[in-house]
């Protein structure tokens, strides 16, 4: 499960680092991330909340459509 953890937490740490122009790739990654909220992994779990946080931080307009 180390290749999706770091799969996960590379995503999230480049859309921490692209600011607000992470707002374009929420409608794809939201539900991505999503999916691997709820992994038998604790790593990936962790990653995944944390993009969530991010997304939910940079996401600005787009991030408010999902619940």
């Amino acid at each position: 499960m180390s290749e999706k953890s770091f799969a996960v937490g590379t995503v999230a740490e480049t859309l921490q680092s692209m600011g607000d122009a992470a707002a374009a790739f929420v409608a794809q990654l939201y539900p991505v991330v999503m999916a691997t909220v709820s992994d038998d992994d604790e790593e990936v779990r962790s990653n995944a909340v944390f993009g969530l946080g991010v997304l939910a931080s940079s996401g600005g307009q787009a991030a408010l459509a999902y619940p």
